[in-house]
C-alpha cells in the first residue's frame, strides 16, 4: 500500500520573488566615494531594493 501524498498549492513566480526579497534593511552611517559613472544614471554603487529599507545618515561623496 502506498502512502498518501500531501497536496501542495502551486507557488507563483511572484511568491518566489517576494520570498527572496531583503527585509528590514538598515543602511546607516556609511560613506560612499567615487559612486559610479557621472555620465550615466544607471552606473552607481548605492542601490537597494527590498521591503522596509531605511537609508539614513549616509554621506555620498564625489
Amino acid at each position: 500500500m502506498q502512502a498518501a501524498r500531501q497536496w501542495r498549492r502551486p507557488v507563483s513566480e511572484r511568491q518566489v520573488r517576494e520570498a527572496a526579497q531583503s527585509r528590514d534593511l538598515l543602511a546607516e552611517g556609511n560613506t560612499f566615494f567615487s559612486n559610479g559613472n557621472p555620465s550615466s544614471a544607471h552606473e552607481h554603487n548605492a542601490d537597494s531594493e527590498g521591503v522596509g529599507t531605511i537609508s539614513q545618515y549616509n554621506l555620498l561623496g564625489p
